[in-house]
């Protein structure tokens, strides 16, 4: 624990590429978060977002009765660790395969550029999880990647039983035989509010526009 005697060091390369998790709130399901940026512009000192607050510091003194022992220390922007299990749904796309609204390009920026939409923390009141930032995303997609691994197996050894006992098909596949890549309909419209499709023309009149049309995403 920091005291005014010896009060908090930060050390940015502790923080790269780190998760990291709130000391202070949900002691019994703690949140982790990946740290995005670090502001070295900005101190506990700083303005708070919300004008109930001066400062960070008055904000943590207020609502945690916590103290910092140094003011000094950048704050970090972080972002929530995922807790979606399931990486098999691409990512426009709910549960039931129906397309996720869409913000307009000045909406996704002003948010992005907004403290107020940001999750800001004190590094002295975070501690650091041993596994980084890198193999903690890795780690995630591991169960994704192991059930689609099973399924395909899983349809491999139906197929093969059923050429044995039906005699359809043939039960072992040459060496050199691929299955045709996935198509999740990523390129096709799936909501015409949201994708535009433009379809391929020999015209020069069409090739010309399509050289020229712009298509916010």
């Amino acid at each position: 624990k920091y005291s005014k005697e010896t009060p908090f060091v930060f050390k940015l390369e502790d923080y790269q590429d780190a998760v990291i998790i709130p000391r202070y709130r949900n002691f019994d399901q703690p949140h982790r978060f990946y740290v995005a940026d670090v502001y070295t512009d900005l101190t506990p000192l700083s303005k708070f977002p919300s004008p109930e607050y001066e400062t960070f510091a008055e904000y943590y003194k207020t609502k945690y009765n916590l103290d910092l022992t140094n003011l000094n220390q950048p704050l970090l922007d972080v972002d929530h660790t995922s807790s979606r299990l399931n990486l098999l749904t691409p990512r426009h796309l709910n549960q039931k395969g129906k397309a996720l609204p869409l913000s307009s390009a000045e909406k996704r920026k002003a948010k992005w550029e907004s403290l107020q939409n940001k999750q800001i923390l004190v590094p002295e009141l975070c501690a650091i999880h041993p596994i980084p930032a890198s193999l903690w995303r890795k780690a995630v997609c591991l169960p994704s990647i192991l059930y689609r691994l099973h399924c395909l197996l899983t349809a491999e050894e139906l197929r093969a039983q059923t050429a044995s006992d039906a005699g359809v098909g043939v039960r072992s596949l040459p060496v050199d035989f691929r299955y045709p890549n996935l198509d999740f309909g990523w390129k096709k419209s799936i909501d015409s509010k949201s994708f535009i499709s433009i379809a391929n023309s020999s015209s020069a009149e069409n090739e010309n526009y399509c050289k020229h049309s712009t298509i916010v995403v």
